[in-house]
């Protein structure tokens, strides 16, 4: 993750957000047997972990916080289906823009540092899926993997008075089951 405060450029580097839990649905429209369009959503908790931070020459140690947010994520999907075999299994893929929204706890300065207080989150990015389906009648199964980035800012937090900026990525493997209509 990249940082930057309102002035100053902040690096950190790498960090790891310990995702606690994430759940979503999805939704997919075919216009016929290869192009289709998907939305997504997703709520999800992590934990922002202690860090320490060097800037303007003082070196200190960010807390950690709780995260929670929603993901939305709206695109085209394309799939194969074919004879044989490819009646059954769909290789998909899919491109969609998402938008993240949600909030950050413990960002307070005072009284006590980072304990209390909490900021917006909100940011844009995009989101790329490649996977496959297996249709079963009336019932599926799909597995995907995901890959995300988001920019995003978070309102106030903590030494950085006007908010930061955080470059979000993130890969999943994603198993579901769907229903077909």
């Amino acid at each position: 993750m990249n940082f930057s405060g309102p002035n100053v450029d902040t690096k950190i580097g790498d960090i790891d957000i310990n995702q606690d839990m994430a759940f979503g649905v999805n939704a997919r429209y075919y216009f016929n047997e290869y192009l289709g369009v998907g939305a997504d959503a997703m709520f999800s908790t992590a934990k922002f972990p202690e860090q320490q931070v060097s800037l303007l020459g003082f070196e200190f140690t960010q807390p950690k916080s709780d995260l929670e947010f929603y993901l939305l994520s709206l695109g085209p999907v394309i799939r194969y289906k074919g004879d044989g075999i490819w009646q059954a299994l769909n290789p998909c893929a899919s491109i969609a823009v998402s938008v993240l929204f949600g909030s950050a706890s413990d960002v307070n300065m005072t009284p006590e540092y980072g304990k209390g207080g909490s900021s917006s989150i909100g940011g844009t990015g995009f989101t790329f899926s490649l996977g496959t389906q297996y249709n079963m009648e009336s019932f599926g199964i799909s597995v995907e993997y995901r890959y995300e980035s988001l920019s995003l800012d978070i309102d106030h937090f903590r030494s950085f008075e006007e908010g930061i900026s955080i470059t979000k990525n993130g890969s999943y493997l994603c198993l579901g089951g769907y229903l077909c209509f």
